[in-house]
């Protein structure tokens, strides 16, 4: 359900400040509960209109713990307000599509009809990709720009200047040139471009305090210019980068890794699965657990074998 509701809210004139995850998380999670309670068409009505009634988050607060906390939340909302309607609690029944209801609240000149095109036959699901990298997605272009040019270089040599031209979105995003937390840094453009060129790589551990306070990723943040291009698609990007010598190199990445027009192979998302897994107690235990993961849909119980991980 909250696959349905996201076109809906996409394809309009939304207001770029939604967080959208709070918007049609609440939607999405009275649905599944409502499902696995068995509720009929009434109470389903209601659940949904309940989850609907609790939709909120702003992007605004990206960069502090709301970002995960707005997520949880509308899964807590979701799931509460299925439990009220199993109870005979009532919402209005057309809490989505009437007017003033939650497609009339939060698109301007939304359509309905694309929460129901294709339903039980398109998932919008299947339109999501895996991150490569642990930042905000519409920072991967630039990042593997930067990694590109970063890669062909000597060790040990920096760039002078640093010039990213972004989507216009991306910039409004990410444009957080000082980043004091890992929070803040997570979805910082700045910090990202200057760790792929001090670490050559971008994983998790760039995250931590450290990096973020070190003062060769501090001082390379400085150098750090990033221009909003209209011309640019979502997954597009450009770096120029200058060096000390005066030599300008330039990487255009037309599809982010990890996009759908370029996904990760399996040895890359098994390659991020080993880094993530950093702090499992043992190898053998990671492995078992990417084991597991591989073959989810034909274990038997599904608790029972991740527990034996620890056993």
């Amino acid at each position: 359900m909250q696959d349905e509701q996201c076109p809906s809210i996409a394809t309009c004139e939304s207001n770029l400040g939604f967080f959208v995850t709070g918007l049609t998380g609440p939607i999405g999670t009275a649905a599944a509960a409502g499902r696995l309670l068995r509720l009929d068409e009434k109470r389903m009505r209601s659940a949904i209109g309940l989850g609907a009634a609790q939709a909120a988050g702003f992007r605004s607060t990206h960069g502090s713990m709301a970002a995960a906390f707005v997520p949880a939340h509308a899964a807590r909302t979701g799931y509460s307000a299925a439990l009220l309607a199993s109870k005979g609690f009532t919402c209005s029944a057309a809490a989505l599509e009437a007017p003033k209801g939650f497609v009339d609240v939060f698109g301007n000149a939304a359509d309905p009809r694309h929460a129901v095109e294709g339903l039980r036959q398109h998932f919008e699901l299947l339109s999501n990709a895996y991150k490569p990298y642990p930042c905000g997605i519409v920072i991967h272009p630039a990042l593997d720009a930067c990694l590109e040019i970063a890669a062909s270089l000597e060790p040990g040599i920096e760039p002078a200047h640093i010039e990213l031209r972004v989507p216009p979105l991306a910039l409004s995003l990410t444009d957080r040139p000082s980043p004091k937390d890992p929070l803040e840094a997570q979805i910082s453009l700045q910090h990202w471009a200057a760790v792929s060129f001090v670490h050559r790589e971008a994983d998790v551990a760039h995250l931590q305090q450290d990096h973020i306070d070190s003062p060769s990723v501090s001082a390379l943040r400085k150098r750090v210019s990033a221009i909003a291009d209209g011309a640019l698609q979502r997954d597009e990007a450009i770096a120029e980068v200058t060096l000390t010598g005066g030599q300008l190199l330039r990487a255009h990445i037309a599809h982010a890794r990890g996009s759908l027009d370029r996904p990760m192979s399996d040895d890359e998302l098994d390659a991020k699965f080993e880094t993530q897994a950093a702090n499992v107690p043992t190898e053998d235990a990671a492995t078992r657990l990417r084991h597991l993961c591989r073959n989810a849909s034909s274990l038997g119980d599904v608790g029972r074998a991740f527990a034996s991980v620890w056993a």
